[in-house]
């Protein structure tokens, strides 16, 4: 792969900057804290990269075990909540302090997630594959842990809760491979 991340200018969609990571396996999500000053990268070998977007450089590499593949960050901005592939987890990390505070199992293949607009629910789509299966894991972001299992008739790939915290949306794959 690439091993690199890539900064695109919004405006003009052109690439303004590469920051080359060697440790990068396969990156799925990235996301930013609230000043931008840091970005968090899934990196598929087991781990959370860390790059400090005024130097360019990797600070840190969090464990993650279990292919990191998705990333959400609380509203108030000290953790991040990943969620594995492999595992079948969300990871918490402490992103003041740069270190995993919890694994919260979830349903078969987490993949997809978000946080409700009000900060209190974490939802978490499990693809689920052969006999799993596929559901919404909802986390209370209190407690840090699975609080109700939503069962979903066809496999979820990406999660997105509504602004006003009365729904969330999946998309996925129906039984003919086709994404709905």
């Amino acid at each position: 792969g690439a091993k690199l991340v890539q900064v695109i200018d919004a405006n003009r969609s052109t690439l303004i900057k590469q920051i080359p990571l060697p440790s990068l396996d396969v990156s799925w999500e990235i996301a930013l804290n609230q000043n931008a000053s840091r970005a968090f990268a899934c990196n598929g070998n087991n781990a959370l990269s860390v790059i400090d977007t005024n130097t360019n450089l990797l600070i840190a590499s969090i464990p993650a075990a279990g292919h990191p593949i998705g990333i959400v960050l609380s509203k108030d901005g000290s953790q991040a909540f990943v969620s594995t592939w492999q595992n079948n987890t969300v990871v918490v990390i402490d992103i003041v302090n740069l270190k995993a505070v919890k694994t919260i199992p979830v349903g078969s293949y987490a993949r997809g997630i978000d946080i409700s607009q009000d900060g209190q629910w974490v939802y978490v789509a499990n693809y689920a594959n052969g006999g799993s299966a596929s559901s919404v894991s909802v986390i209370a972001t209190s407690t840090l842990s699975v609080v109700r299992t939503v069962p979903m008739p066809v496999p979820a790939y990406g999660v997105a809760a509504s602004p006003d915290g009365n729904s969330f949306f999946i998309c996925g794959i129906n039984n003919g491979g086709q994404g709905f």
